[in-house]
């Protein structure tokens, strides 16, 4: 597999397997509806770990860092919002 990388905001990873085929992962912005559906379903059955699931996986791993620390700024965030609007 070869892997190239663009940087930047709408940044994609292009994978190129052995065959001629070529595959463009997008960034893990958000799950869309169907990768919500293939992932409830994966865990339910817990079985084959099909290549959605595995480009899945990877993405998750290599951005739920920068989730979970965004979701910490924007709770925080929401706290200092709630507070001072308040008084």
């Amino acid at each position: 597999m070869e892997y190239t990388a663009n940087t930047g905001p709408k940044s994609r990873l292009r994978v190129r397997t052995g065959t001629d085929e070529e595959r463009t992962i997008r960034p893990l912005d958000r799950l869309r509806n169907e990768e919500r559906k293939q992932a409830k379903a994966y865990l339910k059955q817990n079985g084959e770990k099909t290549l959605n699931i595995q480009v899945l996986a990877s993405r998750t791993r290599s951005y739920l860092p920068q989730i979970k620390a965004d979701l910490e700024l924007l709770e925080k965030l929401l706290e200092t919002y709630e507070r001072t609007k308040k008084g």
